[in-house]
């Protein structure tokens, strides 16, 4: 599957998973209607209803969107603080050729890897803290050849990776209020049920109504629970609300690519000689 067909799929996953639902739904109402089961006054208090679940709804979503919108920049973020400290190793090594600075370096390029397969579950969390504390030795050992404020630039680099590490574990691992879940899908159950029920006229009314309705509404809590999760790259499927990760694959390419080098040198430093 290319890159078109696999955002085209993401785009529509969530349609795809709710349009069963909805057209079980809407038999459903016909055969109501047939039976003439309908009970639900259309003039009582069913809007009031209607209105405290789109509520709660807008709330859960305006919840799970804030921390979608600062998972969508995280790995970004992630990708620029490994590469900035594999900069420092290149300037060291360009500076001082031995096996000190090319040690971190290819420490700095595994810990990369080690990122993107924690991003894929392959890995656990303390397995990558490691790494990030692994980098304490070779920092060590670049201070003699460094000036200080390169190592500090490293040391504060290092700490940001730490903490965008434990973010992300946090957004992913937390779900957004669970009482607001409960409450919002025990609405959205109350509302199709009493749309199911609804006195209308027309059956082919009361099905169009219903499946428009539970569309929208299911639909709608689908979303916020992918939007829940922006880093669930393990699972199989597509999600809707999966950030990019470009941002780390493209910086693990680049850092196997400077230690795999035989000059350990980044392209402005070869052209300039």
């Amino acid at each position: 599957m290319n890159i078109q067909s696999a955002r085209l799929l993401a785009k529509w996953w969530i349609a795809l998973k709710v349009a069963p639902i909805v057209a079980g739904l809407i038999v459903a109402r016909f055969v109501i209607s047939e039976l003439d089961l309908e009970f639900v006054d259309s003039v009582s208090l069913f809007g009031t209803i209607v209105a405290a679940d789109v509520f709660v709804l807008g709330f859960l979503l305006a919840g799970t969107l804030a921390d979608y919108k600062e998972g969508e920049r995280l790995p970004s973020d992630l990708a620029s603080s490994i590469e900035s400290m594999a900069d420092e190793f290149l300037i060291t090594v360009a500076a001082h050729p031995g096996a000190e600075p090319r040690a971190g370096l290819s420490a700095v390029a595994h810990l990369a890897t080690g990122v993107r397969r924690w991003l894929y579950r392959e890995v656990a969390t303390p397995e990558v803290m490691e790494q990030i504390t692994g980098l304490n030795e070779h920092l060590r050992a670049m201070e003699p050849m460094s000036q200080p404020q390169y190592v500090t630039r490293l040391k504060q680099e290092q700490a940001l990776t730490r903490k965008m590490i434990m973010r992300i574990e946090t957004i992913r691992d937390t779900q957004f209020v669970v009482a607001g879940y409960a409450m919002a899908e025990l609405g959205t159950a109350a509302v199709i049920a009493g749309f199911l029920f609804l006195e209308i006229s027309s059956g082919t009314q009361a099905a169009l109504f219903t499946g428009i309705v539970s569309f929208l509404l299911i639909y709608l809590v689908m979303l916020i629970h992918d939007l829940d999760n922006p880093f669930d790259h393990y699972k199989s499927h597509p999600e809707a609300a999966r950030v990019s990760l470009h941002a780390i694959h493209d910086v693990e390419q680049r850092l196997q690519g400077y230690v795999a080098d035989e000059e350990v040198a980044t392209p402005s430093l070869a052209a300039g000689g």
